[in-house]
């Protein structure tokens, strides 16, 4: 399973990729919006997207990886994407 960390905290990104890791998932993470996008050029299964990013929000990213018209990254076939917003 490839699975994109989209999220700025990196003690939060890390500790979800030991999470899937545990699991045997393809884990990459992207700490801004920019990166993201880099890396939605790929195919994943899940994606992990947080709401509130240094350069977007995760909404509009969302939205730019899944309207490709709107975006740099060709269209995919993502599976599922969650959005969250983490409190710590």
């Amino acid at each position: 399973m490839k699975v994109l960390i989209v999220e700025d905290t990196l003690p939060a990104a890390l500790g979800a990729k030991a999470v899937l890791g545990a699991f045997k998932a393809d884990v990459s993470i992207a700490d801004s919006g920019k990166k993201a996008l880099e890396l939605a050029v790929q195919p994943f299964d899940i994606i992990l997207m947080d709401i509130g990013l240094p350069d977007t929000d995760g909404f509009k990213l969302t939205r730019e990886i899944h309207e490709p018209k709107k975006s740099s990254s060709p269209h995919l076939p993502h599976k599922m994407q969650l959005i969250y917003q983490a409190h710590f």
